[in-house]
């Protein structure tokens, strides 16, 4: 079986500026028009350029309504924050964060970011990814990779 056939990908924070005490502009995420029939889960996948701080914030955040394109509106809700955030010494590395959908229960969610107050700051960029395999729950191990949180909300 043809692995992308088992997964859609959205742009969730684009590359762009390097931010300083700031936040990253990351795009709401729609369960409705996005997970395709059949997904399980969404997986955040950031990664860091050049960073020389840690991060203030990163979290996962759900609402039932969509303020903007980059912004939930109504009153939203942690689904996930992370106990380990993404330090100085942690350039070029990859961080997960997988949202089981038991877990995100709103229509809307959205990775939330913001770089510390470091001296030159923080290059970012996140992607989502669905899960359709239904392979059971994930772990870094069965993933592959390191830094892995599970939301749990």
């Amino acid at each position: 079986m043809n692995l992308l056939n088992q997964i859609r990908e959205w742009n969730a924070i684009p590359p762009g500026v390097i931010k300083d005490d700031a936040a990253f502009t990351s795009y709401v995420i729609d369960k409705q028009t996005f997970l395709p029939q059949g997904a399980r889960a969404l997986l955040f996948r950031i990664q860091l350029g050049a960073t020389d701080v840690a991060l203030d914030t990163l979290k996962v955040m759900q609402s039932d309504t969509e303020g903007t394109a980059t912004a939930l509106g109504g009153s939203p809700t942690e689904v996930h924050d992370f106990t380990v955030k993404p330090g100085a010494g942690d350039d070029n590395g990859l961080w997960y964060v997988w949202v089981p959908l038991s877990v995100w229960t709103m229509r809307f969610c959205q990775l939330q970011v913001t770089a510390g107050d470091g001296t030159n700051g923080t290059y970012l960029a996140a992607t989502a990814l669905t899960d359709l395999s239904g392979d059971g729950a994930a772990t870094a191990a069965s993933l592959g990779v390191d830094n892995l949180e599970i939301a749990s909300g």
